[in-house]
């Protein structure tokens, strides 16, 4: 069962030579909802990173899932190279 007290949230980007604009594309209560919508986003076709937290796809999205505890946070990022909050996507 899922930790009633934190949220899933599903983050991707773009890649391009320019800043990436990351984007929130849902926030969840368990694990298998942010899955569910990580995989719709990127479909069959992608490639996991080494450590499984982070998803490519050929046409040029990245992706992850943060779990984050309810409440406020002070300067929180989404970005990509705070990986400690990403889970692990055990495909």
């Amino acid at each position: 069962m899922d930790n009633l007290d934190c949220v899933y949230i599903v983050v991707f980007y773009i890649q391009s030579y320019g800043p990436a604009s990351v984007k929130i594309a849902g926030t969840y209560l368990n694990k298998d909802d942010a899955l569910n919508r990580l995989f719709s986003i990127f479909g069959k076709d992608y490639r996991l990173s080494n450590n499984e937290k982070i998803i490519y796809s050929k046409k040029g999205l990245c992706g992850w899932i943060n779990k984050n505890n309810i409440g406020d946070y002070n300067n929180f990022n989404l970005n990509i190279d705070q990986p400690y909050n990403s889970i692990q996507l055990n495909l």
